[in-house]
């Protein structure tokens, strides 16, 4: 029986950089207190660590795992593409800084949907799933 672990963690290493870094940004703008929606409390906190947790399901090497990996990637970008670009990034009127985190968090989160698309595609072929 193989293990259940992927020894390749650099999907969980782009999920878990995206969420920090958004975490660390989102605790600055909270304390600059420039805008309402720039709130640090534990509903943050409890989403921020829900994700980290869904995010280790990234180094199980079994299909429904990396299923919930990719669905994690297309959630996080279908967010900010249809809720936090239109509803909270224009409001702010952003910054430099505003652009390049809110870059780097859809840009590692879409490295590692496109990490897990391949890792589905060499499960497919490990386990001959048609």
């Amino acid at each position: 029986m193989e293990p259940a672990i992927y020894k390749d963690r650099i999907t969980l290493c782009y999920l878990v950089a995206a969420y920090l870094i958004s975490m660390t940004y989102q605790y600055y703008r909270f304390t600059l207190n420039q805008h309402p929606a720039d709130t640090f409390g534990t509903i943050e906190i409890a989403g921020y660590a829900f994700f980290l947790i869904w995010s280790a399901l990234s180094v199980v090497d079994k299909r429904w795992a990396v299923i919930s990996t990719l669905v994690l990637c297309v959630t996080q970008i279908s967010i900010g593409v249809f809720y936090y670009f239109p509803a909270i990034f224009r409001y702010r009127h952003g910054s430099f800084w505003d652009w390049a985190e809110a870059f780097v968090f859809i840009l590692l989160i879409a490295l590692a949907g496109l990490r897990s698309v391949l890792h589905l595609t060499r499960l497919k072929h490990k386990f001959h799933f048609g």
